[in-house]
């Protein structure tokens, strides 16, 4: 199993195990229809002809299919947005977060936006993605430096992104998987005889 890189607050990965051995089988197509993360789709022990990811935010689903397609990831790519943006104070990441808006609110899904996604989300606080819900950018704050730190990634931190994004791209590479964003009705429409269907739908608190 292999954890995404782009996990946060409330991913499922903890559960794929017990997962896998209820659904061990073979099926058609797999159907997430509310996959968040997307840890379930991904690391599912069964056989399908295709793997379908779906979600009502529309960044990871955009985002995995642009990954499919990507040549491997590199520490030199990713060093020169770091030291771009240099990240030793929450102004570096407030400017980054609005550069990181206007490439989603946009849908400018490139190469870079890759490695921006993940630095984005490992120096949100509380590793919580959270969009505005009436203009659909991303505004969550900054999780902070820790004492005795000058910058906010590490050699080792920046070794480790790098080394689960290849492994997270090869794991997509390995199945036939599709990600979708659309209303989870619209997908259910197309669901047949011989299909396996995961339903883990969004709570809301009262």
């Amino acid at each position: 199993m292999k954890k995404n890189p782009f996990n946060w607050v409330g991913n499922k990965y903890k559960y794929v195990k017990n997962i896998n051995e209820i659904i061990k089988g073979k099926y058609e197509n797999v159907y997430d229809v509310f996959m968040g993360s997307g840890n379930i789709i991904v690391n599912l022990d069964c056989s399908a002809n295709l793997f379908i990811g779906n979600d009502i935010i529309p960044l990871l689903p955009n985002l995995y299919n642009v990954i499919k397609e990507q040549e491997k990831f590199t520490k030199v790519e990713l060093d020169e947005i770091i030291n771009k943006w240099r990240f030793t104070d929450k102004a570096h990441y407030y400017y980054f977060r609005d550069h990181w808006n206007k490439k989603y609110l946009f849908d400018n899904y490139d190469r870079k936006f890759i490695y921006e996604t993940i630095l984005l989300l490992k120096m949100c606080s509380n590793s919580m993605v959270r969009f505005n819900r009436k203009h659909g950018y991303f505004n969550q704050g900054f999780r902070g430096i820790s004492k005795g730190r000058k910058e906010f990634f590490t050699p080792m931190a920046k070794d480790k992104i790098v080394r689960e994004l290849n492994d997270f791209r090869t794991k997509l590479q390995e199945n036939t998987f599709e990600f979708h964003n659309k209303d989870f009705k619209d997908l259910l429409l197309l669901v047949n005889k011989g299909d396996l269907v995961l339903l883990d739908p969004p709570y809301t608190i009262i």
